[in-house]
């Protein structure tokens, strides 16, 4: 009789992961690559002997920011984080993300977000367009609701002056929506992009 077929092993699945995936051991040297993880690192010549953060900042030059990236791989550490660069030679952005794994190892994990970061960056300009085409209609709005209850169109009646005090409240929710859709369209645009950024917590 045939024998079953045997069950994959750990390793072969992570090789069928779309998303790079290097484990490394206490001294950061690499233990396993999956193929898209080699993929990328081929493309952007980062090197998988010796000490990971070692390779990594060889890169620095590479990216559009290299004091940033060096300052942001070096936080690392032993450290739970993330780096987002920029290959410049390329046109690429990348996300680079580390956590511990069992024992004194860690697992990277290494994707392109090129494309992620350009959806974001076009739903924050429409964002912002959509802001700015909101508050022009919405302060010509208040400039005349004030006008009307100093009387520049005459004496109003009690229902009158309600119904404007009703009309004011809902263009200033408005108006203060407006507001923060913009500050936030603009934090996010700050934020993202080659810019590199970490947000590494100590491991533990």
């Amino acid at each position: 009789m045939p024998s079953p077929a045997e069950p994959p092993t750990v390793l072969a699945l992570l090789d069928e992961l779309g998303d790079g995936i290097l484990i490394t051991d206490g001294a950061g040297r690499a233990l396993h690559a999956n193929r898209a993880f080699r993929a990328s690192a081929e493309v952007l010549g980062l090197r998988l002997d010796g000490a990971l953060v070692d390779r990594l900042l060889e890169l620095a030059d590479r990216t559009s920011e290299p004091y940033a990236f060096t300052a942001a791989v070096g936080a690392l550490g032993e450290a739970v984080g993330r780096v987002d660069f920029e290959d410049a030679a390329l046109g690429r952005c990348f996300r680079l993300d580390a956590s511990p794994a069992r024992e004194t190892g860690r697992v990277w994990m290494l994707r392109d977000v090129t494309e992620e970061q350009a959806q974001i960056q076009r739903r924050d300009e429409w964002v912002a367009t959509l802001g700015h085409e909101l508050r022009t209609p919405l302060t010509s709005m208040t400039g005349f609701i004030e006008l009307l209850e100093d009387g520049a169109a005459g004496p109003l009646t009690p229902e009158q002056a309600r119904y404007l005090e009703i009309v004011g409240r809902a263009a200033g929710r408005l108006q203060l929506l407006v507001d923060e859709l913009l500050e936030r369209s603009g934090t996010e645009r700050a934020t993202k992009g080659p810019a590199q950024t970490n947000d590494a917590r100590e491991a533990g």
